[in-house]
């Protein structure tokens, strides 16, 4: 039986790209940085249009709901089911607009001053909204899960929208260098 190399690499190709796809496929997950432990989703660059914010809080609200409240009420209720905020891996999903940062620092792409936390966390609430076929909790439910209604020490939000973008290795670096300021207006 003669092998014929030409008909043996013609019949290996397909899985050659099946094997080269499966191989990029892992590569992507990559973007997860496990160092923290915590699998905290680390975009390569944040876009500055429409804003984020850089804060701290007085606890561990890394992986809380936050919603705004003005007033002793709550204005809005969170929606998780609605856009691109999840990083659907293999073993877990994870909410990508938060980002811990170092010196105990969190990047959040949709905070604001007037948030506070709740007492259930994301993938909870996302994971109520599903089974629920809701988009929201109703705020009454809200209030009553309120851990914190003053959760920052610190609040730092982007000062120039059309800056363009920053990594987040260049905002480590402010931080570090204790330089927020140059780029980000104190709020609290």
């Amino acid at each position: 039986m003669k092998l014929n190399l030409r008909k043996l690499i013609i019949w290996m190709l397909p899985f050659v790209f099946v094997v080269l796809a499966i191989y990029f496929v892992l590569l992507s997950y990559s973007a997860i940085d496990e160092s923290s432990g915590l699998n905290s989703y680390k975009p390569i660059e944040l876009k500055t249009f429409p804003g984020f914010c850089i804060y701290k809080t007085k606890r561990d609200y890394f992986d809380k709901v936050s919603c705004c409240y003005k007033e002793g009420k709550i204005m809005r209720s969170p929606v998780y089911t609605v856009g691109d905020q999840f990083y659907y891996g293999e073993k877990d999903t994870v909410y990508k607009c938060r980002v811990r940062l170092c010196e105990g620092y969190v990047l959040d792409q949709e905070c604001s001053i007037h948030d506070i936390f709740l007492d259930i966390t994301i993938k909870d609430y996302l994971r109520w909204e599903i089974q629920n076929g809701m988009n929201g909790m109703p705020k009454e439910h809200l209030s009553e899960l309120v851990l914190d209604t003053d959760p920052f020490k610190e609040f730092w939000y982007v000062k120039d929208c059309n800056k363009g973008s920053f990594t987040i290795q260049e905002i480590e670096k402010l931080i570090l260098d204790d330089n927020l300021n140059a780029n980000f207006k104190r709020l609290k």
